[in-house]
């Protein structure tokens, strides 16, 4: 009599068990609410919950598992636990609809290639905005919950989610933007060799140059108090 074996591939089970929890979970939401698509966290009263849980959890995985002020997971299991803590996360943020890409607190961090977030309760990493090009410049807007950034000779604006991509304005070369969201204005620096500073509204009027050509400004900032 012969036997055979098979490698038991623990990877695609653990996929196939998160996604399985996830339908099985959106199921029970949407015979919670009658069948009705909520569109905000705030509707679903377990996700409160479970997200005090998983704070809790990452709290005392911190305790556990870091040395001091290094970041780094003492132990294998250390990184194990951290990186289910990450998948909680994950299906926290795909069920419970929240309107950025983690429920806050999070960050955003743009490079030549996109705009990242990461979460800072389990440091889980997202592309938010993947395909830029030249994308030097980044800034965001919390009142409309909108991040501005350059895509090669334009400056578009999404969503905190990445969603609603729009080219907001056109023809141009910016080095840094930055939102006076008090004021809801949009202000850049072209460029070098021009190197002006520009405003405008963010409802695409009023636009000016502030300072002249060949000023040189390598940053710009608005003060976040009174604009």
């Amino acid at each position: 009599m012969a036997f055979t074996f098979e490698r038991i591939n623990y990877q695609e089970i653990r996929r196939m068990t998160f996604a399985a929890t996830n339908i099985i979970v959106g199921l029970l939401i949407l015979i919670y609410f009658g069948g009705s698509l909520v569109i905000c966290n705030e509707d679903i009263p377990f996700c409160n919950k479970r997200l005090e849980e998983l704070k809790n959890d990452v709290k005392d995985w911190r305790r556990k598992c870091l040395n001091g002020t290094v970041h780094v997971p003492n132990s294998s299991c250390c990184a194990a636990e951290n990186e289910q803590n990450q998948h909680r996360m994950k299906m926290q943020t795909q069920l419970c609809f929240y309107k950025g890409p983690y429920p806050e607190p999070y960050l955003f961090i743009n490079d030549d290639s996109g705009i990242h977030a990461i979460d800072l309760l389990t440091d889980d990493k997202t592309v938010v905005i993947p395909g830029l090009k030249k994308n030097y410049g980044m800034a965001i807007d919390k009142a409309e919950m909108k991040i501005y950034f350059r895509n090669g000779n334009s400056i578009s604006r999404a969503n905190f989610d990445g969603t609603s991509v729009e080219v907001f304005l056109q023809n141009v070369e910016v080095r840094k933007i930055t939102i006076d969201w008090i004021g809801r204005k949009m202000i850049w620096v072209s460029q070098f060799p021009d190197g002006r500073v520009n405003v405008m509204y963010l409802d695409g009027k009023g636009k000016r140059v502030v300072t002249k050509a060949g000023f040189y400004n390598w940053d710009i900032a608005v003060d976040p108090t009174v604009g």
